[in-house]
């Protein structure tokens, strides 16, 4: 009897899956089929080639009645004993044996080792090479001669693949377009712990730009979140070996045994898989079972070995729509800010036309004005005609507003209006009752019933001249909505609890659409065509702010409009 003080491994020395090491344990298997412990991607080689047994003649390798035969040092065998530096030729594949680093007796390796399986692939297959029969077999597929002979375990291989198959198709259906990455990942966990099974599932993603690996989420077997327990060290090993790993038991796990992470948390048996598109790793994926049953098998890590990239695909499309949506967004914005930009401009240059057109204006209406104050000597030369005296009141009181708007728009046009308020004391009552006199002087206005409900209440401080301007819009624009006679009503209450009054003009016209109550305080934006200009709403807003009071509007279509404007009482 051979006489072995340390434990053996087989290290493929060609091939895919070149480097990769085994330590050898009683019964394992090599060979092409997926069942294979040492699995070669070899066209030459048999499912079940070779099995290696341990006991206490020593390290034997034996036959298992293959095609092209087991060779040992350049000899074809059926039985040999294995030593360390000893070379097995299996079809075109080279296995070295080697002394293994961990010192210990043979017969005391009961656990089966980790299974490894890679999951790169140096370049994608061309459409000659799929359609191949090596690639097919490279793929631990059956040949068509293992099929047709009735090899019960050809057709068992060949329904399992057909099976996996199926389920990586139904995976891409249900990871199809349309959805965010969040939903791809929490799809994909249901998904994986249902197919596959395992306590629960975990997403790591990798920083693109870092490198580093950041948590994403976690899913247990009843479909709700979990807390994150996979260990860091495990997916950095999967992430810088792209290779695809399970684990019966990850604390007895030579590579990983000794991570820390590993102990604390205890972990059972795993199985992780690295989300691969081309050469960029985008993730892992792991599932864990610490139930202490028998774990994930090797056929288990091969689907998730194949989902993996698929699941990788469906991230990276989902991340380039998000990055897509939020690019078009981004553009949006810079679009409408570069649309409110060129307004703004406009603006501007309409404005500063209007204050270079008003400057001109207000001196030829000051000089055309002059026969106005006829008015003044007329009151004073009959003052018993009280039909008279109230004419020639009206018409100075027209006169003082001609030339207020006149300066109030040169004021708006210098961004100056509201910034020199004539503040004094008023009743609210004056002044409604004056604005109303002044609107029905036009024939529109007179068209329709005007009523006013103002209580009796003490004076207070405001500029009388501008708030009389915004009523006389306000009220003039009620008479504009309406094309058949109807009714406006100007109300005003006292509101003690905010210490303000509150004032309303209330018309029953036309209405105002929804969307366009927003635009109607811009300036120079106007419903009444060639006979409006749009600066109406913007003197009665600049005005009514300056006092630091607020404006809006309330309307209805086919119902009619209601503007109310507030005043600080103090």
């Amino acid at each position: 009897m051979s006489e072995q003080p340390i434990a053996l491994a087989v290290i493929i020395r060609t091939g895919r899956y070149s480097g990769q090491r085994y330590r050898i344990f009683d019964g394992m298997v090599i060979g092409r089929g997926s069942q294979a412990h040492v699995y070669l991607p070899d066209s030459k080689a048999s499912r079940r080639h070779a099995v290696i047994a341990v006991g206490e003649e020593g390290v034997h390798l034996n036959d298992l009645s293959s095609h092209n035969g087991t060779w040992v040092n350049g000899e074809r065998v059926t039985d040999r004993e294995l030593q360390h530096t000893d070379m097995i030729q299996i079809g075109e594949s080279r296995l070295e044996v080697v002394a293994d680093s961990v010192h210990a007796p043979i017969s005391d390796a009961i656990a089966p080792p980790t299974i490894v399986l890679s999951a790169r692939m140096e370049r994608p297959p061309t459409l000659d090479e799929v359609e191949s029969e090596q690639f097919l077999t490279s793929e631990g597929l059956p040949t068509s001669l293992e099929i047709e002979s009735g090899d019960r375990n050809a057709a068992s291989v060949a329904l399992t693949k057909a099976r996996h198959y199926a389920l990586v198709v139904a995976v891409a259906r249900a990871l199809g377009a349309g959805l965010r990455v969040d939903q791809i990942i929490s799809r994909s966990l249901d998904l994986l712990l249902r197919v596959i099974g395992g306590d629960a599932a975990y997403v790591v993603l990798v920083d693109p730009a870092t490198g580093n690996l950041i948590p994403h989420s976690g899913r247990g077997q009843d479909g709700g979140d979990v807390q994150f327990e996979a260990s860091s060290g495990v997916l950095e090993w999967v992430v810088k070996n792209r290779t695809a790993v399970v684990s019966s038991n990850a604390t007895e796990d030579d590579r990983f045994n000794q991570q820390r992470s590993v102990v604390l948390l205890q972990m059972g048996s795993f199985m992780a898989a690295p989300m691969l598109l081309g050469d960029r790793v985008l993730g892992v994926v792991q599932l864990v079972d610490n139930t202490g049953r028998s774990g994930f098998s090797d056929e288990a890590l091969e689907l998730l070995r194949v989902i993996a990239p698929v699941l990788a695909t469906a991230l990276e499309n989902a991340q380039l729509i998000e990055l897509k949506e939020d690019t078009i967004e981004q553009l949006q914005l810079a679009h409408e800010k570069l649309i409110d930009t060129q307004r703004q401009l406009l603006e501007r240059e309409r404005m500063a036309a209007l204050g270079r057109f008003s400057s001109g204006l207000a001196h030829e209406v000051r000089n055309l004005m002059g026969p106005f104050m006829l008015a003044d000597l007329l009151r004073t030369k009959y003052p018993e005609d009280s039909e008279l005296q109230e004419v020639t009141h009206l018409m100075t009181e027209a006169y003082e507003r001609i030339a207020a708007v006149v300066e109030e728009t040169r004021q708006l046009t210098k961004g100056e209006l509201g910034q020199k308020l004539n503040l004094t004391e008023g009743s609210m009552d004056e002044v409604v009752h004056s604005a109303v006199r002044l609107a029905q002087c036009d024939a529109r206005t007179r068209a329709h019933n005007v009523s006013i409900d103002i209580p009796e209440h003490a004076d207070f401080q405001f500029d009388v001249g501008r708030i009389k301007q915004v009523l006389l819009n306000l009220i003039r624009n009620a008479s504009d909505a309406m094309v058949e006679p109807g009714e406006i009503t100007v109300a005003a209450r006292y509101d003690v609890e905010q210490d303000v009054v509150l004032v309303s003009v209330r018309d029953t016209g036309c209405g105002i659409p929804e969307d366009q109550i927003a635009e109607i305080w811009e300036p120079f934006m106007t419903t009444k065509g060639q006979e409006g200009t749009g600066l109406g709403l913007d003197f009665c807003r600049a005005i009514v702010e300056a006092h630091e009071g607020q404006i809006r509007c309330e309307s209805v279509e086919s119902v009619g409009s209601t503007f109310v404007f507030s005043l600080p009482l103090k």
